[in-house]
């Protein structure tokens, strides 16, 4: 008995167009993923060095005696920007350097702030900022 096979087997022209167009739209998805977890790895990133900036200069500063500290300033090769303040008794932040006659208007224990500010592979400046205590 012989059978009569008139169908066409395989795929048409529209099947493949959209097969295409589905997995173009699935790249496009998985690209746009990967660019988002760059983007934060990079601000993660950012922010480790910004902490990591901050702690040194924090433990820098108290490692000097109480003069060296008022006429602390950033150094040129850092790889950040870097604000230290100290907070007088009257709760106010005054950013160094300053001069050594203001050093009676801290108590005892020195509230000292450092905010370290790092840009990201963006160009996004990423700002951390820690507190510590210096003895005066």
């Amino acid at each position: 008995m012989a059978v009569c096979r008139n169908r066409k087997t395989g795929f048409t022209l529209v099947d493949a167009l959209v097969a295409c167009a589905l997995l173009t739209g699935g790249l496009v998805v998985v690209a746009g993923a990967l660019d988002g977890l760059a983007a934060a790895d990079s601000t993660t990133e950012a922010r480790v060095h910004a902490r990591e900036l901050a702690v040194s200069v924090l433990a820098e500063l108290k490692g000097l005696p109480i003069d060296a500290v008022l006429q602390y300033s950033q150094r040129e090769d850092a790889p950040g920007r870097v604000r230290v303040e100290l907070v007088n008794g009257a709760g106010q932040a005054v950013a160094l350097p300053i001069q050594p006659a203001d050093l009676n208007a801290f108590p005892p224990q020195v509230e000292t702030r450092v905010r370290a500010v790092v840009k990201d592979r963006r160009g996004h400046a990423i700002e951390v900022q820690t507190v510590g205590f210096l003895k005066r």
